[in-house]
């Protein structure tokens, strides 16, 4: 849906943004430009909020070179006969866009290890917990909590 899962634009307008430099990362992919524009994701991180991407596997790879500090998620079904059956039942695909996307689904597996977590998408509730307890352990990672740990310094020294 245009202005919630995706900002439609045209080829035209997609390009000029490429040539512009305004793209975090950007692909061609299922025959369909995606690209994460710079400057909202930017805005997020400054008012401190998480940013969630669903990008393909070069998409995060840029990213994690620009961002090291980023966290990888790879979500995947739990079969590929489950991949198939859930592209077929969303009605949106040829049979030539299908094998595309289960073909390309195939070769990015091939990331995998360069993501942090794996999350197998086989019941939804289940795999949003599983994301819900990834972020949860993100934001209690040491490196993330300069200023808790500066609060327990200064308590550490009241107590001296």
């Amino acid at each position: 849906m245009d202005g919630r899962d995706y900002h439609f634009v045209s080829e035209d307008a997609f390009q000029k943004n490429i040539r512009d430099g305004k793209f975090l990362e950007w692909a061609r992919v299922h025959d369909s430009f995606y690209g994460t524009l710079q400057e909202p994701l930017m805005e997020h991180l400054r008012q401190g909020l998480d940013v969630v991407l669903d990008v393909d596997p070069h998409g995060a790879l840029s990213i994690k070179e620009k961002f090291a500090d980023c966290v990888g998620v790879y979500i995947c079904p739990p079969t590929w006969e489950s991949l198939e059956d859930r592209l077929r039942s969303r009605a949106q695909d040829d049979e030539l866009s299908i094998s595309k996307r289960l073909a390309n689904a195939r070769k990015e597996m091939g990331y995998l290890s360069h993501y942090d977590y794996l999350v197998v998408n086989k019941v939804f509730r289940e795999s949003l917990e599983n994301l819900s307890a990834i972020l949860r352990a993100e934001h209690s990672r040491v490196k993330r909590l300069s200023h808790e740990l500066t609060y327990l310094e200064i308590m550490e020294e009241e107590k001296a």
